[in-house]
């Protein structure tokens, strides 16, 4: 397949389906700025979706779900050198190239060795989701939500189910500190968004013990939600966990944990079903 240019090359971005055509959004570019444009792939060719409504901040590592001919946008990183860029050290942002040039060159779980120096930097943006007209002509809209709402976060995933958002994993991008531990238990709790109310609710899970995931992929395979990977936040280490919820009896199920059956640790990759 020959591929016309037109679509910089991203990092942390996400690519959505919607009919036979692609769509973009996001990202993080070479020259480390972050990518607030859309672009759609039709007919073998990129091209920028230019699209009404107010424009969200750029951003990366968000999530992005088309359901019902609109994209649903959650979270992701909408500047460089966040105040808990201690818990970012794996992402290549300007916060990670602070780092000595040797430290900068480790692969893996060796980014984690030294701690990268913080720096300060305000929110720029009040909201984490937004939604994207794709059917009729592009729009933008800052819907807003009720509920128990999820706290802001980046390298999480999300998937739909039964006409919600399935929300789970991912680390806090707050710029006003550091979380309380229970705060940052409850990034690891299924969060879940009724696509027509717009209400969301936390899901407690019963008698499992939930993996506590970033950087991992997740998809929906037969009404279970199945990720894979990620960094394990307990002890920063990569991993090879294959878990699967369950979202009807509220429960996880550890399916592969460091069995030699399952592929090598990875983390920041990504998972389709098809």
């Amino acid at each position: 397949m020959n591929v016309r240019a037109g679509l910089p090359g991203l990092e942390g971005h996400t690519i959505s389906r919607v009919g036979e055509a692609l769509v973009a959004y996001g990202g993080r570019t070479g020259d480390r700025s972050i990518n607030s444009t859309v672009f759609t792939l039709i007919n073998s060719e990129w091209k920028e979706l230019r699209c009404g409504g107010y424009t969200p901040v750029g951003r990366a590592y968000h999530t992005a779900n088309v359901y019902g001919g609109k994209m649903f946008v959650f979270g992701g990183m909408t500047a460089v050198g966040l105040i808990d860029v201690h818990y970012n050290t794996y992402n290549v942002f300007v916060s990670a190239t602070l780092l000595e040039g040797v430290d900068r060159a480790q692969f893996g779980e060796n980014r984690f060795r030294k701690e990268v120096p913080q720096v300060a930097q305000a929110p720029n943006e009040p909201y984490c989701f937004h939604t994207l007209d794709l059917i009729n002509s592009p729009t933008w809209e800052t819907p807003t939500t009720t509920g128990h709402l999820p706290h802001p976060r980046s390298n999480h995933t999300a998937t739909i189910y039964n006409g919600s958002l399935l929300l789970y994993g991912g680390y806090s991008v707050h710029t006003t500190g550091r979380l309380t531990d229970e705060d940052q238990k409850s990034l690891y709790n299924v969060y879940s968004l009724n696509i027509e109310t717009l209400v969301w609710s936390r899901i407690e899970c019963t008698e499992t013990i939930p993996p506590l995931l970033w950087g991992h992929g997740a998809i929906l395979v037969e009404g279970i939600m199945i990720t894979f990977g990620g960094v394990d936040a307990l002890n920063n280490k990569e991993e090879n966990f294959l878990c699967g919820w369950n979202h009807e009896e509220r429960q996880w199920r550890w399916m592969l944990h460091n069995d030699e059956k399952s592929l090598g640790s990875r983390a920041f990759h990504s998972v389709v079903c098809h």
